[in-house]
């Protein structure tokens, strides 16, 4: 979730952007990443940072260009959406998918209770987002950080991710040597950026803690929170895929226009599955690759997940894995 991801059209404005001098493994520099470090830290003292916190944080902390090179090689714009599928829905994900769903299933369905979201949109995040917690990261979260602070193209944003991620050190709520995470900084088994553990994170077993390291009622509670308070309709279902019926050449719809799937059928996009696709339920026509790519109609429940990465392919993939993970036919 936490690298809220920006297309190939913006990354070849920041090639031309840095004048043609930009490597791959570079960052894209404004100044000296010692005097950068120097003024982030008098920001992070004003904004209320125990000086104590930034000495043992911010020692040794270097600028790495393995970040940078992850920054501008992530597989949602490197890959087709058909291979990004094919990886990220797998067989295998799809089978431990539904043992997660099994095993955890009264935890889930007490969260889905509380917040109602569907049980199997939060084990297709948890998949898709770490493998279901076997793939978190290994970064240190702080320098990664650093790095995406100290460059260019984001350095607002992640300036904000890093004060956060040293808000959960001072507040006893991550320990320093735990925060570990990707390359972007996103950390736990749902990838949560500092800003939204801190903002959306919860204490589902009442012990006194954030856990969803350890305790998957603090996992599935802080994801359903998120998508709850992001707007999430219970029992609206998410994608359709579609194909074009119509007569003469297709003409795709503005992406933003909004119709029950009745008027989409008259301008002749036809529902793959005609029993699965809703009857009242207000979607749009997406194309992510564009008219000769796969079609596909989305309820408001998609634009939830795509808060959550701004990314098609995220958003279709945890998509899949959740009807998969239920036991129904995949789209």
């Amino acid at each position: 979730m936490g690298s809220f991801r920006k297309g190939r059209i913006f990354f070849s404005f920041f090639i031309v952007f840095c004048g043609g001098l930009f490597l791959a493994s570079t960052p894209c520099r404004g100044e000296d990443f010692s005097r950068w470090l120097e003024g982030f830290r008098g920001q992070a003292a004003a904004r209320g940072i125990d000086p104590r916190v930034l000495s043992a944080a911010l020692k040794d902390v270097k600028p790495r260009a393995k970040v940078i090179k992850r920054d501008r090689h992530q597989p949602e714009f490197t890959f087709t959406l058909n291979a990004y599928l094919h990886r990220l829905v797998s067989r295998e994900r799809i089978r431990k998918g539904r043992i997660m769903y099994g095993r955890y299933r009264r935890t889930l369905y007490r969260v889905a209770d509380r917040y109602r979201v569907a049980p199997e949109i939060l084990v297709a995040l948890w998949g898709i987002e770490s493998d279901y917690g076997r793939l978190t990261g290994r970064f240190p979260v702080v320098g990664a950080l650093a790095t995406l602070a100290y460059d260019l193209r984001r350095r607002d944003y992640f300036t904000g991710e890093l004060i956060a991620a040293l808000r959960l050190v001072e507040d006893g709520i991550v320990p320093l040597a735990s925060l570990k995470g990707s390359w972007a900084g996103a950390m736990g088994p749902l990838q949560f950026m500092p800003s939204v553990f801190l903002d959306y994170g919860i204490d589902f077993n009442g012990d006194g803690r954030i856990d969803p390291w350890g305790n998957h009622g603090d996992l599935f509670a802080s994801g359903a929170n998120y998508l709850a308070r992001s707007g999430w309709r219970d029992g609206l279902g998410c994608v359709w895929p579609v194909e074009y019926h119509g007569h003469g050449r297709m003409l795709l719809p503005d992406a933003a226009e909004s119709h029950d799937l009745a008027f989409w059928r008259l301008c002749g996009f036809v529902p793959l599955d005609p029993w699965s696709a809703p009857r009242n339920v207000t979607t749009r026509i997406i194309a992510p690759e564009g008219e000769k790519g796969p079609l596909f109609a989305v309820s408001p429940n998609y634009d939830v997940l795509l808060k959550w990465n701004r990314s098609h392919s995220f958003a279709l993939a945890v998509s899949r894995l959740a009807v998969s993970v239920a036991g129904h036919s995949s789209p």
